[in-house]
């Protein structure tokens, strides 16, 4: 009769604290001193945090007075939370309606925005904890926010360090050490902040992982609604930015998952990645395998080396990956520009950074990855407009070829002699007999096959494709109507129809390959002399 007495004294029907009158205060004070079973260390704490909060919320915003309350009420309530250990009240008495999901995991917490939910069912059965949160929102007190709801989780199951700072002593303060282990379970088994009459509806029961579930889902809700406020709002960039600095300084692995968990599926994307936390970067990594977001973040913080190596992992990844070329070449590009920032700007200390040379060794590693993946994106569009048939398709459009495998198995195979040319200039290979074996193939690709009226040029055209990979093309002789009606499908040489073909095709080759290199893989002067003797052949 007494608790219900003072608790009608107390709070209002809508569950606030009258503050009309001292003596509820002294009343309060008096039954923490002398009949703790019954208004225990944990109901005084609640009480006075919720006095501090109403009387805040009394005062003119941005007064040092209203600060002043606004902090002790969150120091109370972080004390209070501590004492929280009632099952059914902390995660509200009706949290498992007959409609219900009762499969609610901490996975799906986040994956499938239950947390709301939760959190609002929470507010609606008068659960402390999330009342508290709710107040203290209204004072943006979100530290203290998410040190209730962290403190609270400890009391079901979370790993005990997951109290972010400072008020991790609390549980040991002399205040809170009048209350038996025995006797937690006494503290509010009755409804005393909701519904007197309220109880858990039969049949359903109400256990620990529910609270530590509830803990989580009203942090979560709090800063989600943080989070959405409109970005012109006064404050709203500070107060979210401090929300997750505390919850990310959690040392409790499991809830840190969670929080990177819950800003990457809100779109907090950036934010996420503006956490400078080791933590992170090994969920991006092992759990998400992000590699994308690894990046990202490292480039962030200013880890331009590592962030490059990161890129170059991606670019490198097996074909089981489902990595595309073109996503590789992108990682490639991503990985030189990383580097060449390190140069500069890497603030990696000094005893795991890339040296100066073994970063320039990697910008000039990867720049010869690039010119290689370039002409395995030419000889994919090739393959694709010709309209060859080609059984190892999906390798080269989701791997990284090394530049023999992309020489021996496709671009010799399917007659790239473009391609082979600058394969071996990118390789600095130079056999003089393997260029002009080439360079003859690209013309006589050109021209043949084809038939001509002049033995002269059948002669020429004969040694020319001589050497080449054509050898087998036709060139027919043409001497009376009879020849003429059986070669009629092939060109006439004489009438120079490849030439201004020919001509773009060289001078695109000459463009790539000018001034690079010692010039042998452009032989201009053979190049010249052979055109020279087509030219004639066409006079003749």
């Amino acid at each position: 009769m007494i608790l219900s007495s003072l608790l009608s004294t107390s709070f209002s029907s809508d569950g606030t604290v009258d503050m009309s009158s001292i003596e509820t205060s002294n009343f309060a004070a008096s039954l923490g001193n002398e009949c703790y079973l019954l208004f225990s260390s944990g109901c005084r704490y609640t009480f006075l945090g919720f006095k501090f909060a109403h009387e805040a919320l009394k005062q003119q915003i941005l007064t040092l007075y209203r600060k002043d309350l606004s902090e002790k009420a969150g120091i109370y309530l972080r004390k209070a939370a501590f004492q929280w250990s009632n099952v059914e009240l902390v995660s509200g008495i009706l949290f498992h309606g007959a409609n219900d999901d009762t499969q609610i995991t901490i996975k799906s917490l986040i994956t499938e925005k239950k947390f709301i939910t939760i959190a609002k069912k929470a507010l609606e059965c008068g659960s402390p904890l999330a009342r508290a949160a709710n107040v203290l929102m209204d004072l943006h007190q979100v530290s203290a926010i998410v040190d209730v709801c962290l403190i609270c989780a400890r009391n079901f199951g979370a790993k005990k360090e997951n109290i972010p700072h400072e008020y991790g002593y609390l549980d040991d303060d002399a205040e809170s050490r009048d209350i038996y282990p025995w006797e937690k379970d006494l503290y509010l088994r009755s409804a005393t902040f909701g519904d007197s009459n309220a109880s858990a509806p039969a049949g359903i029961e109400v256990s620990k992982p529910d609270a530590l579930i509830t803990s989580y889902a009203v942090l979560f809700y709090f800063m989600m609604n943080v989070l959405a406020t409109p970005s012109q709002v006064t404050n709203r960039d500070i107060l979210a930015d401090e929300m997750i600095a505390c919850a990310a300084s959690s040392s409790d692995s499991d809830f840190l998952r969670l929080m990177y968990e819950f800003l990457l599926s809100t779109d907090n994307v950036d934010r996420l990645l503006r956490l400078d936390s080791i933590n992170l970067a090994n969920w991006l990594r092992l759990e998400k395998q992000d590699l994308i977001l690894l990046w990202r973040h490292f480039t962030i913080h200013g880890l331009y080396s590592m962030a490059g190596q990161v890129m170059l992992e991606r670019a490198r990844c097996p074909v089981e990956s489902n990595v595309t070329l073109e996503e590789r070449i992108e990682s490639l590009t991503r990985a030189v520009n990383s580097f060449t920032a390190a140069l500069e700007r890497d603030r990696v200390p000094s005893g795991n950074a890339l040296s100066q040379g073994d970063l320039r060794n990697l910008i000039s590693q990867v720049n010869e990855m690039i010119e290689i993946a370039l002409l395995q994106r030419r000889t994919v569009a090739f393959l694709e407009t010709s309209g060859v048939e080609c059984s190892d398709m999906f390798r080269i459009k989701n791997s990284l070829l090394t530049v023999s495998d992309l020489y021996n198995d496709f671009a010799v195979p399917y007659s790239l002699y473009d391609i082979c040319l600058l394969i071996m200039y990118s390789c600095a290979y130079e056999d003089q007999e393997i260029i002009e074996t080439l360079w003859k193939s690209i013309i006589c690709e050109e021209i043949l096959p084809c038939k001509t009226h002049n033995q002269d040029t059948l002669e020429f055209l004969d040694i020319l494709k001589k050497g080449s990979m054509l050898e087998e093309q036709v060139v027919a002789l043409v001497k009376n109507d009879s020849d003429e009606q059986a070669y009629s499908l092939l060109k006439l040489f004489e009438n120079g129809e490849w030439v201004s073909s020919l001509k773009r095709r060289i001078a695109s080759l000459g463009k790539e390959i000018q001034n690079k290199g010692t010039g042998i893989t452009f032989p201009l002067e053979w190049i010249v002399d052979t055109l020279n003797g087509t030219i004639i052949c066409i006079f003749n």
